[in-house]
């Protein structure tokens, strides 16, 4: 059996079988360990799962005494997505820029060829300048599908508000020439 779907498997067998009250206990084990593809799945399980009130409050109070960036990040995520408080989204666009690896590539293949780390940064970036400058100063590190995904993303905003994307990029140092061959159709 391949290791790295460990979670996944755990997460259908509990479905399957009902055990719903200690499926968050056994996915939140992954997440203890490490930064492995392992602990990428259960964080990305757990934020696709309803918990309750406790849950979260361990999921909170695990985040702050957390000293590892990465998993901090993976918390951020977590709890930005769960939580939606303005607080844990902030952190997580925040440390979005020291995550780049994690956003431009998806170890874990979940469900996607996109990184479900960088789609949630995708949806806060359309209404946050500063997760548009991260997206955008992934366009310029990117290649291949991932670019094809962040071209994607940038044209749908560009085609709504085109001056916010310039403006933004050209706080970056990208020029208008740049933004336009990005936001090309294939």
């Amino acid at each position: 059996m391949n290791f790295k779907y460990i979670p996944l498997f755990f997460v259908l067998l509990f479905s399957m079988t009902g055990c719903s009250g200690n499926l968050v206990d056994s996915i939140y084990d992954y997440t203890r360990h490490g930064k492995t593809d392992e602990t990428a799945i259960a964080f990305i399980a757990l934020s696709n799962i309803n918990l309750t009130e406790n849950e979260l409050e361990r999921i909170i109070n695990d985040y702050a005494a957390e000293d590892d960036d990465v998993r901090k990040y993976y918390y951020e995520y977590l709890l930005s997505k769960r939580t939606q408080e303005k607080k844990y989204i902030l952190k997580f666009i925040e440390n979005s820029n020291n995550n780049t690896q994690l956003l431009k590539s998806n170890p874990t293949r979940w469900v996607s060829i996109e990184s479900p780390f960088y789609k949630l940064l995708s949806i806060y970036s359309r209404t946050s300048d500063e997760a548009l400058k991260v997206v955008l100063g992934l366009s310029q590190i990117s290649d291949g599908a991932y670019l094809s995904v962040i071209s994607s993303d940038v044209r749908e905003m560009y085609m709504r508000n085109p001056e916010r994307i310039t403006r933004v990029a050209s706080g970056l140092g990208i020029d208008e020439t740049t933004i336009k061959t990005l936001i090309e159709e294939e």
